[in-house]
């Protein structure tokens, strides 16, 4: 099997996907929501921060940065994305009101869709996850 994240993102997207599995004879698609209110999105991504010269992720609530600014790993200065930016981030979310959100309809009325709290512990929605795809 596999994953698509974040694909297919429009109505169209979806109809040449449905139309390239049922030419690989490959049934039995599953679409998982993983639901976060707005507010909490907007937390978790502006919280993010990273090392700009060796990646390594931190989050302001959850993995703090060194006090100082500067990675623990290799000495970089840690900095936030500008995706992560409040203001982008809410223009994302608008974006995907527009086009992606259509999509839980269209999956819905195909009987594929399942929903998924993103609100629960990590190891609880992966629990929930990995039932819903191990599923028939």
């Amino acid at each position: 099997g596999y994953i698509l994240d974040g694909f297919p993102r429009t109505i169209p997207q979806a109809e040449g996907l449905d139309g390239l599995l049922a030419k690989l004879h490959h049934p039995g698609l599953k679409v998982i929501e993983i639901s976060v209110p707005d507010k909490e999105i907007i937390r978790r991504l502006t919280g993010r921060r990273i090392c700009s010269r060796c990646g390594k992720d931190y989050n302001i609530y959850l993995n703090p940065p060194p006090p100082d600014g500067k990675c623990e790993v290799c000495g970089g200065k840690i900095i936030q994305r500008d995706d992560d930016k409040e203001e982008t981030v809410r223009k994302r979310l608008e974006v995907y009101r527009k086009q992606t959100e259509p999509l839980l309809n269209y999956y819905q009325k195909k009987g594929i869709l399942f929903h998924v709290d993103g609100q629960k512990p990590v190891k609880e929605v992966y629990r929930e996850i990995k039932k819903i795809i191990s599923s028939n």
